[in-house]
């Protein structure tokens, strides 16, 4: 994720695991990007690529701890621009993966951090 502030700084974070791990245990999920619209600020830009994971974790027993297994990934992105514009927010540019894929894989996820 890379967020632009006004003044030219750019925040990044790479390889971030957004909140917790697991996700969810329910049939769905989904994820809300957003960054804060502080007072003073005239401009926010941000860009987020991501990938959600669709892992397995087997039943244990009393002697082995089973490991997650990954099964299918998804990647998507959103970005966009918002201006401060006469005492108000507006949009001025998005976009954003309308219809993203899941892909069969056996690669496990790499945070670095958590978001």
């Amino acid at each position: 994720m890379t967020s632009e502030i006004p003044n030219g700084v750019y925040i990044i974070i790479e390889n971030a695991l957004d909140g917790s791990f697991p996700y969810s245990n329910t049939p769905e999920c989904g994820d809300h990007p957003g960054y804060p619209l502080h007072t003073g600020f005239t401009q926010v830009s941000q860009a987020v690529n991501a990938s959600m994971y669709l892992m397995y974790k087997p039943q244990g027993s009393d002697v082995i701890e089973p490991a997650w297994v990954p099964l299918k990934k998804v990647d998507w992105f959103c970005r966009g621009v918002a201006k401060y514009v006469n005492n108000t927010w507006v949009v001025d540019s998005s976009e954003y993966s309308p219809n993203p894929v899941a892909v069969n894989t056996t690669a496990h996820p790499n945070w670095t951090t958590i978001k």
